[in-house]
């Protein structure tokens, strides 16, 4: 650290991250100085000015667990921490869950899996989706009623179907490839 030199006096500098020394004529020579309260400091640790001294307050910085918010500076008793929230959008560890106002909203179609088509809404009806909103599944989305399909009888032998009210149901198809519904 260089020493300050003032008229006739010479000034030494602190090796202090909080305060600091200079020369004022007004003074007649050295003048210390504490940096403002909350200006961040490192004496090998990081931490926050209180009346010319830092506090480190450690215990603190390393153990919050809180996704969705950061270290911002020790608080004037050098044993406990303010903290700062990140910001809105970052992801956080609570379900897939993203920052919001300094919480973690959690994901609310996380692991949830929609309920897939029986075997007699297969080609008639597309699955549900999960609603961001409340997590829950849409119930699934039919195709127009007549539209073709395939469909297995008891036996398992496909043949041509036709969809109603998002099911399809067994068809007999004319020369033309007209489907109408079967009437056992």
């Amino acid at each position: 650290v260089k020493p300050l030199v003032c008229p006739q006096i010479t000034c030494k500098d602190t090796e202090a991250d909080c305060s600091s020394w200079a020369c004022s004529e007004e003074a007649g020579g050295c003048v210390h100085t504490n940096l403002p309260d909350e200006t961040a400091c490192n004496e090998g640790v990081p931490g926050t000015c209180y009346g010319g001294v830092c506090k480190t307050c450690e215990a603190c910085r390393d153990a919050y667990p809180h996704p969705c918010k950061r270290f911002k500076h020790c608080n004037s008793d050098g044993h406990t921490c303010a903290w700062e929230p990140l910001a809105d959008g970052k992801a956080c560890d609570d379900r897939g869950g993203r920052c919001s106002a300094g919480h973690c909203e959690p994901d609310k179609c996380f692991d949830v899996t929609c309920p897939t088509l029986t075997s007699a809404q297969q080609g008639c009806s597309v699955p549900g989706t999960c609603r961001a909103r409340d997590g829950e599944c849409s119930p699934p989305a039919s195709r127009p009623d007549n539209a073709l399909c395939i469909v297995a009888d008891a036996e398992g032998k496909e043949g041509p179907g036709m969809c109603s009210g998002g099911l399809c149901i067994k068809a007999a198809c004319g020369q033309a490839d007209d489907c109408v519904e079967a009437r056992d």
